[in-house]
């Protein structure tokens, strides 16, 4: 999968179902995409926040993609989430989560994302390794679609690959049966929760789960999923 901050659950449960999961960094940037941006709940409403980049561009890739070098939209953020969350029962654990992501003066948004990947998995109790295709990988990038993703499970000698529910039109059983790779798609199941009461507004960014349920509820919506085929 692509480098994403703070996505919604669905991306750390694919996490918490693979032995390695390789990121890949070295893939252009989607200026429109989920890679520096994500929703929360803010006045019972979804709410877009997106970090501030420098120079984005589409004919560059993710690795190559750096964040505002200043504090500023740290600042703003930070009082964004206080504003929306201030109210739910875990705020505290919640904002600590995210100040310990924004403390790291890094700005290559590839290596960000992987810190905000990275301190979640760790609260949410996940120890899956995470690879950066652009380092453990660099002879692998000729390749594109389909046959790229089998050229890293051979690389990684993966037995079995899952990607998201949206990969079953972009992927083929039969190419991966040839490689002796299983291939299954995670479909995520949303459980509603509380929200200060308001009307349930799924697929926020993991942050709202952390607010709302802490981190040890939140493992247990790990487990709402469906492996298919």
């Amino acid at each position: 999968m692509q480098p994403y901050v703070l996505p919604y659950i669905g991306y750390f449960q694919l996490i918490q179902e693979a032995g390695t999961f390789v990121i890949l960094d070295d893939v252009a940037f989607i200026k429109k995409g989920w890679i520096h941006r994500n929703r929360i709940l803010l006045g019972g409403s979804a709410h877009l926040f997106t970090l501030p980049l420098q120079d984005a561009s589409q004919n560059r890739s993710i690795k190559d993609t750096f964040l505002v070098a200043d504090d500023l939209w740290k600042l703003k953020l930070v009082k964004t989430i206080r504003s929306a969350y201030a109210k739910a029962l875990h705020f505290r654990e919640g904002m600590a989560i995210l100040e310990e992501i924004l403390e790291t003066r890094e700005t290559n948004l590839s290596r960000f994302a992987v810190r905000s990947l990275e301190t979640v998995a760790r609260e949410l109790g996940i120890t899956t390794t995470l690879r950066l295709a652009s380092e453990e990988f660099p002879n692998l990038r000729d390749a594109r679609g389909q046959d790229r993703i089998l050229d890293l499970c051979m690389a990684s000698k993966a037995t079995r690959y899952v990607n998201a529910i949206g990969g079953m039109e972009l992927y083929h059983p039969e190419a991966f049966r040839e490689k002796d790779v299983e291939l299954r798609f995670l479909r995520t199941k949303i459980e509603p929760y509380f929200q200060l009461g308001r009307e349930f507004v799924p697929y926020l960014s993991i942050l709202d789960l952390l607010m709302f349920l802490g981190a040890e509820q939140t493992r247990e919506h790990l487990r709402f999923f469906d492996l298919v085929e």
